[in-house]
């Protein structure tokens, strides 16, 4: 015996709808200028490390936020805020 069962049309037009109506036009836009304003302020930083990469200070050092494995650290002078002088071990 089949099972019947009645669905009022208002019910069956929402099982029939897409699950999540379209965002507004106005959404949009703000979606497209928040990730333009990501990769800005994302590009922004990376030029900045990339500009002090080759900061050189003290003795033969480079400025970096960290020092590789065979660099020791000869101090903060000469390098900008947040870098630390690197010199390589001999």
């Amino acid at each position: 015996m089949p099972y019947k069962c009645s669905i009022s049309p208002r019910e069956r037009a929402l099982r029939e709808s897409p699950a999540a109506p379209p965002p507004p036009p106005e959404m949009k836009g703000f979606s497209l200028l928040f990730l333009v304003l990501l990769l800005m302020l994302s590009a922004g930083e990376a030029a900045d490390d990339a500009e002090t990469q080759y900061w050189t200070c003290g003795y033969r050092g480079l400025c970096r936020r960290f020092c590789y494995a065979q660099e020791y650290i000869v101090g903060h002078h000469g390098c900008p805020r947040r870098y630390r002088c690197c010199a390589v071990r001999f």
